[in-house]
């Protein structure tokens, strides 16, 4: 039941990501820990860490042909990459150190309020006619403005690894910032989300190797990735986001922003739900009848 679950869970990533041109980290994670409550193989202190290790593990399928379509299209600032990718590795070796030593629930309990925010900045957040010219961006070498990008990208990293997202939400509105316009400035985030990806499986990997409650996991967990769910539900999100790219142009974009945030409110409240509660348990068992 769980296989059919798994390509719901992608087609809806795969179809609101071409809709919305979000990255479907935020909607797995929370999908993959509302599911993962309810798997007895998956111990209760691990759920967060599993479903994170998972959803990067999803991502180098899906950032890496989303990072392709940029580069053929050179909208990669390689420059911002260059200055970006240090910070990056190193926030996501502290994010890894800081989520091995965090409970489910705490990291849970901190997603919650990250979805709030990401809610209520869709909700409102109004669409400007940007120009879509490329422009290449010459970094201002000054020291403040480096620092200002480590920062910018340790926080990234950090956060990412954390919640198993690819950061996008929070590189594309920081490379805009910096002057980069939308194209360059998603088609940088898509890149540097693939090295996200890669080294946060890798990382998240070895630490639930390192952890003693990786003996508790089903069939095809490897550390905190549970690779089955990870081949299926990628396989439906790269099959459904073209889709979902094709039907864009039917919908206003706004009102899909505004049906996700409140799609993120109420999974946010979900998931602060005690597990025993019947709510809850209602809701349970709505999945296991998908």
């Amino acid at each position: 039941m769980n296989f059919f679950i798994y390509i719901f869970i992608g087609a809806i990533t795969g179809t609101l990501s071409g809709l919305l041109g979000v990255g479907g980290g935020i909607i797995v994670i929370s999908a993959l820990v509302l599911l993962f409550k309810h798997n007895p193989d998956i111990a209760n202190q691990m759920i967060m860490h599993v479903a994170a290790g998972t959803s990067l593990a999803i991502m180098i399928f899906t950032a890496s042909s989303s990072a392709y379509t940029y580069f053929k299209r050179n909208l990669i600032n390689w420059s911002m990459v260059l200055h970006f990718l240090p910070g990056l590795c190193l926030g996501m070796i502290i994010g890894t150190i800081i989520a091995s030593n965090l409970s489910s629930d705490n990291i849970v309990r901190l997603f919650t309020v990250f979805l709030f925010s990401i809610a209520i900045f869709l909700f409102f957040h109004q669409n400007k006619d940007l120009k879509s010219e490329i422009i290449q961006h010459k970094l201002n070498s000054s020291l403040s403005q480096k620092v200002l990008i480590t920062i910018a990208a340790i926080g990234t990293g950090l956060i990412s690894t954390i919640f198993g997202i690819g950061g996008g939400m929070l590189m594309v509105p920081f490379f805009l910032i910096l002057k980069l316009n939308i194209r360059s400035a998603s088609g940088t985030s898509a890149f540097c989300g693939l090295p996200i990806a890669i080294i946060g499986t890798i990382l998240l990997t070895i630490s639930g190797l390192n952890n003693d409650s990786h003996m508790q996991s089903p069939a095809g967990t490897i550390g905190f990735v549970y690779w089955p769910a990870v081949f299926v539900i990628a396989s439906a999100s790269m099959i459904f986001a073209p889709i979902g790219a094709y039907f864009a142009s039917l919908f206003q974009p706004k009102t899909l922003k505004r049906i996700l945030s409140i799609t993120l409110v109420l999974t946010a409240i979900n998931l602060l739900l005690p597990q025993g509660s019947s709510k809850h348990q209602m809701f349970a068992l709505a999945q296991q009848n998908l």
